[in-house]
């Protein structure tokens, strides 16, 4: 709802409009892994719990007392990877209250489409059913960041290649060996650190650098890049259009104001 959520340098859950302003606090505390589902925000907090809280700021509570990572909330179940259980794939079921594990190997990057999982685990990426059957390796090899889009998987190497993996075609393609970094990607772009952020072009394969200085996460929210890296003193965000161009810096460590 034109609206972005996230942490700000005091460590709230804050949301703003899309021009940074008419700042409120959501949560007085840090949170990951945020879901936004039917105007309920699902997060987890300082202990990677998995908590809730009304898009108000009220009503907030703990829906998992325990380590829960990679979470996303689709059609009334949440699924996540436990830490504590050697990091396999849960599901909770928000209705029923109903925890289950679905796999029994290490797993990451869990993107949930349609009736499948693909994740990403220390030997390879591997596809799994929503209701725990069928799991399957894909492709050998450790990956991370891996994001599916239009039945592909795009993701980066161990050794600095971003490649995607053709799920229909059962394909594999190097797409850059420049040993940069895979952040992020939409429909047009794959944004990867080399040096700075660097914008590929799906179509065109034209390469752009939009960003120079250390890139430690990237986010793209509509039209926007929202990048986290370093400055002289400690970390800032950056939102920017995806040329780069206009520069914003959203925090100021100081006194938590907007620029």
């Amino acid at each position: 709802k034109d609206k972005i959520y996230m942490n700000s340098d005091e460590g709230q859950l804050v949301c703003m409009d899309n021009q940074l302003q008419n700042q409120q606090v959501i949560v007085d505390g840090s949170a990951e892994y945020i879901n936004i589902v039917n105007d309920v925000i699902y997060y987890t907090n300082e202990s990677n719990q998995l908590c809730s809280v009304n898009i108000d700021g009220k009503d907030q509570k703990t829906i998992l007392n325990k380590k829960v990572f990679y979470v996303v909330v689709k059609d009334n179940k949440v699924y996540y990877q436990f830490d504590t259980d050697q990091e396999r794939i849960y599901v909770y079921d928000l209705k029923t209250n109903k925890d289950e594990r679905l796999n029994e190997r290490h797993s990451y990057n869990l993107n949930v489409i349609d009736d499948k999982i693909y994740y990403t685990s220390s030997d390879g990426i591997y596809c799994i059913g929503v209701d725990g059957q069928n799991d399957q390796k894909l492709v050998d090899g450790k990956s991370s960041y891996m994001v599916y889009n239009n039945q592909k998987l795009y993701y980066g190497t161990s050794d600095l290649n971003i490649c995607v993996y053709d799920i229909q075609k059962k394909k594999v393609e190097i797409i850059n060996q420049e040993e940069g970094q895979f952040m992020n990607m939409n429909e047009q772009y794959i944004f990867y650190s080399l040096n700075g952020l660097l914008r590929y072009d799906i179509k065109t394969k034209e390469v752009k650098r939009v960003y120079n200085g250390f890139v430690r996460t990237c986010e793209i929210v509509g039209d926007k890049v929202i990048i986290t890296t370093n400055g002289y003193d400690s970390a800032h965000r950056v939102m920017m259009d995806f040329d780069g161009v206009k520069q914003q810096r959203i925090f100021q460590n100081q006194n938590d104001s907007y620029i």
